[in-house]
């Protein structure tokens, strides 16, 4: 490939791509270990833009990714938050911090209906 005219980390992302992977799976040598060469990479088929739109294309696929990676760094911390929450209200249950002798289970049935109903 002419450096010139494709990225190296464009030609790297289109290489990792679930589809791609598993062509060139299907094409590497081997039993127990995968081998690609040259000539296997050789007979991929890269289609590409300009280098600009390519530069554009990865900055896009990085911000998105490090949006991604927050959004699910915030939901974690989610779970970790209403785990420790949930054992809290639990120590609290058991020991008697808090009274749950006229504790009912509120009636969701018919919420539970009408989102059955959407599905």
């Amino acid at each position: 490939l002419d450096s010139g005219k494709v990225e190296p980390t464009f030609v790297s992302r289109f290489l990792g791509i679930t589809g791609v992977k598993e062509e060139l799976s299907l094409s590497s040598k081997g039993s127990t270990m995968e081998n690609l060469n040259a000539e296997i990479l050789s007979k991929v088929s890269l289609v590409y833009p300009c280098t600009e739109e390519q530069q554009g294309i990865l900055q896009y696929l990085n911000e998105t990714e490090k949006k991604l990676e927050r959004l699910l760094q915030r939901a974690s911390d989610a779970v970790t938050l209403l785990n420790e929450h949930r054992t809290a209200l639990i120590s609290a249950a058991v020991t008697g911090k808090i009274d749950v002798r006229g504790w009912q289970k509120p009636n969701t049935e018919p919420q539970e209906a009408a989102e059955a109903a959407s599905a």
